[in-house]
């Protein structure tokens, strides 16, 4: 016997679009504002799959609901660098809300991009996205995005949205603090500097006048030695000393422990790498 066709509960839009209200309902009730922050490649190596150059740039306000309230899910291992906690929470995001954000080259959450919840002040990065839940075709829709996701940890991408609260969430940026002379001016936190000769730019993180240092991040290239920076807002401007010295400034001791190179040189006195002749 064939199904009733008078009782299709998977093809009415009317009924497919209350489903999805009464989601965004939830959310919006239950929910806090969150940012949504794609990630940018610039430099994408499609043979090898991996970017040196990825930035995060954008920020999109959506709104977002934790499925557990009760605490931090993950658990506690212990690796070569000492106990690890890992730190995942889920985030469930309405799929129509999501579409009238219009991220750009986006028709879904990414793996790889990031949240900033603002209840806790944290950056959360994105492992998996599962579009099948909460439920399985409700009235013949999937209405809500689950996002998976841990605690970010900085390896070296450029985050940057001009969202004070964004950018000052991620203390674990990496750094570099410059020796400076013939300073004029006073630098300001958060501004732009860019470098007269080698052309490359950075944002001020800190700035000590008195010890002649500057401490920034988001740095484009390996300033140089006798380069001219300059205040795109503050206008100050100071000439980098010694960066190349200061850069490869390595003990005695440090160096001993490099023997990557005794090992070469090792190996092919006792291995032929001939291609001619693998045999030797």
């Amino acid at each position: 016997m064939k199904a009733n066709p008078h009782f299709v509960h998977f093809k009415y839009h009317d009924e497919q679009e209350l489903v999805q209200d009464i989601h965004d309902e939830v959310i919006q009730i239950l929910g806090v504002n969150c940012s949504y922050i794609p990630k940018e490649h610039f430099d994408y190596d499609l043979i090898m799959g991996e970017d040196s150059d990825q930035r995060f740039t954008k920020s999109y306000l959506i709104e977002m609901i934790i499925e557990n309230n009760e605490g931090y899910a993950g658990n506690s291992l212990l690796g070569k660098f000492g106990l690890q906690i890992e730190e995942q929470l889920t985030f469930v995001m309405s799929r129509r809300r999501f579409e009238e954000t219009h991220v750009p080259d986006r028709e879904r959450p990414h793996e790889g991009d990031l949240v900033f919840y603002p209840v806790d002040q944290r950056l959360y990065q994105i492992t998996f996205v599962d579009y099948q839940g909460p439920g399985f075709l409700q009235a013949g829709i999937f209405p809500n995005y689950k996002l998976n996701c841990e605690l970010y940890v900085p390896s070296e991408e450029q985050l940057q949205t001009n969202i004070r609260e964004v950018d000052q969430s991620n203390i674990e940026v990496y750094a570099l603090e410059l020796p400076l002379t013939n300073i004029t001016g006073k630098f300001i936190v958060h501004e732009k500097i860019k470098a007269s000769n080698s052309g490359y730019e950075a944002n001020v993180k800190k700035f000590w006048p008195r010890k002649k240092k500057i401490e920034i991040q988001h740095v484009t290239g390996l300033f140089e030695k006798n380069d001219v920076i300059t205040g795109q807002q503050s206008g100050a401007t100071a000439t980098v000393d010694q960066i190349i010295d200061y850069l490869q400034n390595e003990t005695e001791p440090v160096k001993r422990l490099k023997t990557n190179s005794n090992f070469r040189n090792e190996g092919d006195v006792l291995i032929d790498w001939d291609p001619n002749n693998p045999l030797g």
